[in-house]
């Protein structure tokens, strides 16, 4: 029975989220829109194809439909009863979106920022779930799919935008169409396919602040009416931006390449084939700031071995972007720290049209290779070092049938998918060499190999013309098979010295396999009702699920033990409206979920080892979110959107310390990288002129306060912390509430030729976005400062 405290702070909730909403909707209506260009005006903006007849403006000046793939086809996001938020590459280009990390500034409830240890890769949070590390063996709780191709893994994941068609960011569990590890909502990206229409291309040039030099080049060559090539290219440099005060190298540069060709072949009208290569390479040196020593922790904390640290972390406070790091005596040379990763992807999708539905093959091979050195504790002093190193691999193949029947009544999709991945995941942890005479390392090593298998049916029946039922089940079997090598090695040749965990012995180097199963069914149940031609309302019952795992980096405190699976079940109900002869949209969203083994990572230090365990906890969460556009003008237009969660433990029993069977709840524990209220807004003209076009974009991003480390003053204070330094990690470990402006004009000569000068983060707004905390120092990382530029670009 609910208790009436909790009703009134529900009530309040829904009464801030309501309010949220209302105060959305009244912006959208006296100021707000979304305006669209001609489709030749599209071309020219972005480089692309111009956009089908479905997705162009309305003759009457209205809105144009946004086409998205929630349910594996394309379809008119207002007709389907799913909360999405889409862009198209224009729209992306516009709001000065570079990478796939900056999305999130523009979709409500979602938050992304870069892993801790390694740039390169993403961690996502929607609706309460969130990935909070990037380990071989954790599985994402929002899932990514790049050509109907599930990316299992998010390392190679924050690249540069190219030749993008589309980016869709679907909401709440996506466990019957895109099936497991989509408890939180499924990121669905789309890039341009070959045309055989003419030939076509684009190359675009931008020079920036540190020396930004990004060049893109884009060719479409047909082959008759049967065949077509697709290439793209983009080189992507930056200088460093953090100086070290003792070596002058910089920091946080960027050192970018990506690639891809698509070939299309169309031996017959109801057949097509699309077979692909996509190459990224990333570089860069990347530094931590030292930002906290706590001299209380433990009486060896930091500030006894190296006092120096604490005058240290008070000069890189004052100066955020001059810091000192080292890796030496840890590594041979003393390298800077530094992250690489190389990936590739190969894929083939076919189509084939058949009198009862649309039939798809779709495969893809995919690796990722990854080494980088993390200065942890972002000092000069010795105190700690990582480095990692990754090799996976992943085969994926899915068979799928969409298709309508009983009069186009009834609308379907169903398929089987398989999912092979392998490979390994290698760190090594220095620490403290000055008190460590042996120059000892710990080893964590795991080779992964995992397969799973599913099965999935979604069907849509109109009852009425107006009421519509859905209703969609999904089996996934996940098979997870790991070998461990955790173990002591000396610095100097990694020569095994010791075994950590018990009963493992250096005679088969410390090895330990084990083997285990995670099955689940996912489901979707929900009535949509039309209103009116432009106002559907819905309501839906969505279960989830994600895959259970193996403890990569832990030692005795929990052994092997695996970690449970984690499934959500969310109730939703929805508005896709729109007003004035489509010249106003309003899209809401409201759910609660409970989340039943959310998973998360944590770092823990025991016996001096410091290592990394994941844990089962239970959440609940209410939010709601709001889309809203308006063209009040021809050619003006303004957008907004916003959300508010509220997620909380109901129960998380875990480790504190080096102790079992904690109540983590009691003592507070925090939620790592959810922030509660999140809102954007934007304003667009684009109009065409005697010599082309004029287009100006301003836009500004606010993300609200949230936590990025677990761990709270309740917990901090049962291993030992005064109540200050408790207070003063969880200070330091939350990022603050912060907007960020962002501003692009271009001027269009004619079809072929435009220039554009932009501006990111115009009022330099400079905060943490992710702080490491590893027992006696915390380090952090900031986002980038004020970015400006200029960008050519020339079409054929």
């Amino acid at each position: 029975m609910l208790q009436p405290m909790g009703a009134v702070r529900r009530a309040r909730v829904l009464k801030r989220g309501l309010a949220v909403g209302v105060a959305l909707c009244a912006f959208a209506t006296s100021n707000a829109a979304l305006a669209q260009s001609s489709p030749e005006q599209k071309a020219a903006a972005s480089g692309q194809e111009p956009l089908p007849p479905e997705q162009q403006p309305a003759d009457d000046g209205g809105l144009a439909d946004v086409v998205v793939t929630a349910r594996r086809v394309a379809e008119n996001q207002q007709d389907i009863p799913v909360a999405v938020t889409a862009f198209s590459g224009e729209t992306l280009e516009k709001q000065n979106v570079l990478a796939f990390k900056d999305v999130a500034a523009f979709t409500p409830g979602f938050v992304t920022r870069e892993s801790p240890n390694n740039p390169s890769a993403f961690i996502l949070a929607l609706r309460g779930q969130v990935q909070t590390d990037t380990l071989a063996t954790l599985d994402p709780s929002v899932g990514t799919y790049v050509d109907g191709v599930y990316w299992s893994r998010s390392y190679g994941l924050n690249a540069d935008l190219l030749d993008v068609r589309s980016v869709q960011v679907l909401k709440g569990p996506q466990g019957t169409l895109f099936g497991r590890n989509t408890t939180g909502g499924a990121l669905v990206i789309e890039t341009n396919d070959p045309t055989t229409d003419r030939i076509t291309g684009m190359v675009q040039g931008t020079y920036g602040r540190f020396d930004e030099r990004i060049g893109t080049a884009v060719l479409n060559v047909p082959f008759g009416e049967v065949a077509a090539i697709r290439g793209a290219i983009q080189l992507s440099k930056r200088d460093g931006y953090v100086t070290d005060r003792v070596s002058g190298i910089g920091y946080n540069n960027r050192d970018n390449l990506t690639g891809r060709v698509k070939v299309l072949l169309q031996p017959a009208d109801n057949v097509r084939l699309v077979v692909s290569g996509e190459w990224f390479e990333f570089d860069q040196l990347s530094a931590r700031i030292n930002t906290l020593v706590l001299p209380g922790a433990a009486r060896n904390g930091p500030a006894v071995r190296y006092p120096g640290s604490v005058t240290e972390a008070a000069a890189n406070r004052a100066n955020v972007d001059v810091t000192a790091t080292t890796t030496a005596p840890f590594l041979a040379g003393s390298p800077p720290p530094f992250q690489r990763v190389r990936t590739q992807t190969y894929g083939g999708t076919l189509s084939v049209d058949t009198g009862f539905g649309e039939v798809k093959f779709i495969n893809a091979w995919r690796r990722v290779t990854g080494a980088n050195a993390i200065d942890l504790d972002g000092g000069i002093a010795p105190i700690a070092l990582t480095t990692l190193d990754q090799d996976l691999k992943q085969f994926s193949s899915e068979l799928q049938l969409t298709g309508n029947l009983l009069d186009d009544r009834l609308s379907f999709a169903t398929g089987l998918v398989y999912l092979k991945e392998y490979g390994f995941d290698r760190s090594f942890s220095y620490a403290n060499v000055a008190s460590n005479p042996g120059a000892t390392k710990t080893r964590f090593f795991g080779e992964i190999d995992n397969s799973s298998i599913g099965a999935y049916a979604q069907a849509s029946f109109k009852i009425t013309d107006r009421l519509t039922a859905t209703g969609g089940l999904r089996y996934s079997i996940d098979d997870k098979g790991i070998v461990t090598r955790t173990g002591v090695v000396l610095n100097a040749n990694n020569r095994l010295v010791s075994c950590i965990t018990p009963n493992r012995s250096i005679a088969n180097d410390c090895r330990d396999q084990r083997q285990d199963e995670f099955d689940a069914i996912s489901y979707t149940a929900g009535l949509d009702y039309k209103l009116a031609d432009d106002v559907l309302v819905y309501a839906k019952q969505s279960r989830g699920y994600r895959s259970g795992g193996q403890q990569l980096r832990s030692t005795s405190t929990v052994d092997t033990a695996p970690f449970q699976p984690e499934i959500v079940n969310e109730q939703e109900l929805g508005l896709k409206s729109e007003f004035f002869d489509r010249r106003l949209r309003l899209n809401l969203s409201a759910y609660h979920n409970t989340i039943k083994g959310a998973q998360r990572s944590v770092i823990t230090q025991v016996g001096g080892i410091v290592q990394t365990i994941v844990e089962n906890a239970d959440i609940r969460n209410y939010g709601i979110e709001a889309d809203v556009a308006a063209r009040v003008a021809e050619g003006l237009t303004l957008s907004a959107n916003g959300s508010y969660n509220d997620p909380k433990y109901t129960r998380y029993i875990g480790v504190v310390g080096a102790t079992l069977g904690v109540d983590k709840a009691a003592l507070g524990a925090r939620f790592d990288g959810l922030a509660k209220e999140q809102f954007s807004v934007a304003v667009d003209y684009d109009r065409p002129t005697s010599f082309g076009r004029v287009a100006v974009n301003v836009n500004y991003a606010w993300v609200g306060r949230y936590d990025t480390n677990p761990e709270s003053v309740g917990t901090l204070l049962a291993v030992g912390n005064s109540p200050a330094d408790a207070q003063a990690v969880v200070n330091i470990t939350q990022k603050p509430a912060a907007g960020f402006l962002g501003a692009r004009a271009t001027l269009g000569f004619g079809d072929n030729f435009d220039i554009a000068v932009f501006g990111r983060n115009i009022l330099n707004k400079r905060v943490f976005v992710h702080t490491l905390f590893v027992g006696d120092y915390a380090s952090s990382i900031r986002n980038d400062p004020v970015t400006y530029g200029v960008t050519g670009t020339v079409r054929f």
